[in-house]
């Protein structure tokens, strides 16, 4: 494997699989992820020699700093990984497919190439799309996969867990595989954009390029969450446009604040019921380009397009959805939808990037102040659990705080000065457990700063695509 070369008998070792972690990331990666991958390796090792090649995957979940619902209509947002993350070792194997072991609760599962009749629960939806994409865009594999993995980020949160399995499970895949020596890999995707927007595609169904669409996991997201968890670096918000994905800039970040994340226990099941509340936002998105572009005889794709357009303007757009749409709901949704958008691309994330650099605490806190209370109003994807989060996080002293991810449920971020962590955390979840007992037991409040983004050993990064400059 190029020249870094990676054995399971090595990862037996422990001081072996700290120094691998620290040449790629300092802090809790290489402390706290130890024992995770030692585990996986172990795992493996009941099935394959200490000799058999493999790869160490480490992949983190993300915040949403501001920029909500922007990505997939064309906006831009400020993002960065997280140090909870998911750790995987994956071996190649004889069998025909890809066989799945879940660390935490020893479940395992086998994923033929050739079965596209995969039977689908909520843990393996995932997976399975993400070997029907390879198969149907790349061909077969000429070697199966097994991979061991566990996750310390909290499911159905808002930390994007599921598109840092679906990169997991995909990085996994086409290293042992070699998927990346493919005509179609090596035509189609060129650059780490294209990845992050091809992944983005493999979860929402979509076409890529060349490459067909396929069946997704339901919804109808963009690339923001891909690029923060593949792109992401320690002590930066990374600054990102989308549709296509561009890198706009980073943001250093203060190292004498830090983030206390409040997991409301509200699971935001995006594969279930919940599915139509969380396209809402994307088809009236959607929709608004549409009904600009036929008033305009434009080619606009996007609202994110249609706000860059000489021809726009506020009065412009809102005038066209008042005389062309009929229906009262549809049209008062449109409005409500680009007035979240125009403010949150063109005001709150600009607004907030001039106070992180300047240190202004309290304007970055208005600036925050009103993303969250646009989804609340406009986008309304808030419940009550997380708008008591937000209020409660003020209360107690936080320099800013907001609900993030897809919405109805998952979590809130709080900003606080580095050294009043603990403090704040014992007095926001003592608040949380008063008022929402009940939600306790699922809940989770732990501090974090921003992490590294994606890695993986074994192989040569470059072949993967895993470049953070684009």
């Amino acid at each position: 494997m190029d020249g870094s070369d990676l054995t399971l008998g090595q990862l037996r070792r422990r001081s072996f699989v700290r120094t691998l972690l620290r040449d790629q990331a300092r802090g809790r990666p290489a402390e706290m992820t130890t024992d995770r991958i030692q585990s996986a390796a172990q795992r493996l090792l009941k099935n394959h020699g200490d000799t058999d090649r493999c790869v160490v995957v480490y992949v983190p979940g993300r915040i949403e700093v501001v920029g909500k619902h922007t990505d997939y209509a064309g906006g831009q947002s400020l993002s960065c990984a997280v140090c909870r993350s998911f750790c995987a070792v994956a071996v190649a194997s004889d069998e025909p497919g890809v066989r799945l072991r879940d660390i935490a609760s020893d479940y395992s599962v086998f994923l033929p190439y050739q079965d596209r009749e995969f039977s689908l629960s909520s843990w393996t939806t995932y997976p399975t799309t993400v070997v029907r994409r390879i198969v149907n865009n790349f061909g077969v594999p000429t070697r199966g996969v097994h991979m061991a993995f566990s996750s310390d980020i909290p499911r159905a949160s808002g930390m994007s867990s599921s598109s840092a399995f679906v990169i997991t499970i995909w990085l996994g895949i086409i290293s042992v595989a070699g998927v990346y020596r493919s005509e179609p890999f090596r035509k189609h995707l060129t650059s780490g954009a294209d990845v992050s927007m091809y992944l983005a595609s493999v979860e929402n169904g979509s076409a890529y390029r060349g490459l067909a669409p396929d069946a997704g996991v339901g919804t109808k997201g963009g690339s923001q969450d891909h690029a923060a968890i593949l792109f992401s670096s320690q002590g930066v918000f990374g600054h990102y446009a989308y549709r296509p994905l561009r890198r706009l800039g980073k943001i250093r970040v203060p190292r004498d604040v830090l983030f206390v994340i409040g997991a409301s226990g509200v699971r935001a099941q995006k594969t279930k019921g919940a599915l139509n509340d969380y396209n809402r936002a994307v088809r009236s998105a959607e929709e608004v380009a549409n009904v600009w572009r036929r008033a305009t005889d434009t080619r606009v794709q996007t609202m994110g397009e249609m706000i860059a357009s000489d021809a726009f303007s506020v009065d412009r757009i809102m005038e066209i959805i008042s005389e062309r749409v009929v229906d009262k709901a549809q049209r008062d949704a449109l409005i409500r939808r680009v007035s979240q958008f125009v403010r949150e691309t063109q005001w709150v994330v600009p607004t907030a990037i001039d106070a992180i650099v300047r240190e202004d605490w309290e304007g970055f806190g208005k600036s925050v102040s009103e993303s969250q209370r646009m989804a609340d109003e406009l986008l309304q994807n808030q419940v009550p659990e997380t708008r008591f989060l937000v209020r409660s996080a003020v209360s107690n002293g936080a320099l800013a705080a907001s609900s993030f991810g897809a919405g109805f449920g998952g979590s809130v971020w709080a900003l606080v000065r580095s050294g009043d962590e603990d403090r704040f955390l014992r007095r926001w979840r003592a608040e949380y457990g008063s008022a929402y007992p009940s939600r306790l037991r699922r809940a989770f409040f732990f501090p974090d700063r921003t992490g590294p983004g994606t890695f993986v050993l074994g192989i040569d990064q470059r072949l993967l695509l895993i470049e953070p400059e684009f």
